[in-house]
């Protein structure tokens, strides 16, 4: 199919920066983004 996964990865490593102030590996005790909720977090990625 030609997906370039690097690509789209990255695009989502961005909207996760952008959106939840998140960054894999830059703090050991952080939480995945994914499996803590918050009151605050943005919901416009709800259907």
């Amino acid at each position: 199919m030609g997906i370039d996964l690097r690509t789209l990865l990255k695009k989502g490593e961005r909207i996760v920066k952008e959106r939840f102030s998140f960054e894999a590996g830059m703090d050991v005790e952080e939480k995945p983004v994914m499996s803590v909720f918050k009151q605050e977090d943005s919901e416009e990625f709800v259907i």
